[in-house]
């Protein structure tokens, strides 16, 4: 159905503005990176690869709406999108409905299987199965809870309790705050009295940047209670600034500082 000659059309489906704009702009960046190295080799079976950028705006209705556009205007073969749960079932009965295909990039939280959507990135066994028993071994038994309200971080704390329980681990609160919110005020507090050893973070995007500047802003120490985090990556970090950052845990499935040489030539190439 597709000329010789003719672009390969795809959607990318990221939020450029709004409080998920942080790590979903660098994914906007990463894939037109991906889809310049395709070019530059001779596209797909001759034929060039055109990505249709639109912004998602971190709103789920727009996501809904930008998806049949996608779909039914630009005529994608496939659209790259979506950092939050939320927002990519938002999306799916558009998606299933056209009988289109999905690439979700970022975590998931399983317990889901459509034929129209491809999920690359980790689970709950790939990160917080090894990140809990480690923060209990080496800060102590007490947690805290604190997540972005929607379905990963709850589906994801299920699986972190048990990792948990099978550490000998304390589950001293449990709380979570409205997706893209910045006040952390009275979670601190709540934190401050129940007094973990260690917090397990969910929050996302700007909510995960604002946590981490109030938590020191409170006065609370990384080296005497320290956050883990299942999504405070290097994009985060430079986004709050490194005194914010420093001393916390991140458990994931890509650092930019990895040693090998596919990742050098890929930090080189995207960051030139």
């Amino acid at each position: 159905w597709l000329k010789k000659g003719e672009p390969i059309k795809i959607g990318l489906l990221f939020s450029r503005t709004g409080g998920l704009a942080v790590p979903e702009e660098d994914s906007t960046l990463v894939m037109q990176y991906a889809v310049d190295e395709i070019n530059k080799a001779g596209g797909i079976a001759g034929m060039p690869v055109e990505p249709v950028i639109v912004d998602a705006k971190s709103d789920f209705t727009v996501y809904s709406e930008k998806t049949k556009e996608l779909i039914l205007r630009n005529k994608v073969i496939a659209i790259f999108g979506c950092y939050t749960s939320a927002s990519r079932k938002a999306i799916l009965p558009t998606v299933m409905a056209q009988d289109h295909l999905l690439y979700y990039p970022t975590c998931y939280e399983g317990a889901e299987c459509t034929q129209n959507t491809i999920c690359t990135g980790p689970l709950a066994n790939q990160h917080s199965k090894d990140l809990i028993p480690f923060m209990v071994k080496q800060f102590g038994k007490k947690v805290f809870f604190v997540g972005s309200n929607y379905v990963w971080p709850k589906e994801s704390n299920k699986n972190a309790k048990i990792w948990l329980q099978q550490a000998g681990g304390e589950l001293l609160g449990e709380e979570y705050i409205p997706l893209g919110s910045s006040e952390f005020g009275p979670v601190l507090n709540k934190i401050r009295d129940a007094k973990p050893n260690f917090i397990f973070s969910t929050v996302v995007g700007a909510s995960d940047i604002a946590f981490h500047k109030q938590f020191k802003q409170e006065g609370f120490k990384a080296d005497t209670m320290p956050i883990a985090s299942l999504t405070t990556g290097e994009i985060e970090t430079r986004a709050m600034g490194n005194e914010f950052g420093a001393g916390h845990f991140l458990s994931a499935p890509y650092f930019q500082g990895l040693d090998n040489p596919t990742n050098h030539k890929f930090v080189e190439g995207f960051l030139k």
